[in-house]
């Protein structure tokens, strides 16, 4: 039990954590890259970028650095000789 919730329930929750830190990092240089442009652009309703190109950067930079992220980061080695019970 106690591998279980210290090492996965821990890792789980740092996990999100930096998902969440990560979700509001990207948005923010989405949005920020076009309030630049619509100030450049005088806000006529002109877009930056075609609508694929959206769709790409949303799927590129949310699955991606997220599976890359989950699978390589661990900030404790699993053990399995410290948990076996006695």
């Amino acid at each position: 039990m106690k591998p279980l919730l210290f090492f996965h329930g821990r890792e789980a929750y740092r996990r999100n954590s930096y998902f969440i830190l990560y979700n509001f990092y990207k948005n923010f240089v989405y949005v920020v890259t076009q309030f630049y442009f619509g100030y450049w652009a005088v806000f006529s309703g002109e877009q930056l970028f075609e609508k694929f190109m959206y769709q790409m950067y949303n799927i590129t930079m949310t699955s991606f650095p997220i599976m890359w992220f989950a699978t390589f980061d661990f900030e404790y080695e699993k053990d399995e000789d410290t948990y076996r019970e006695k």
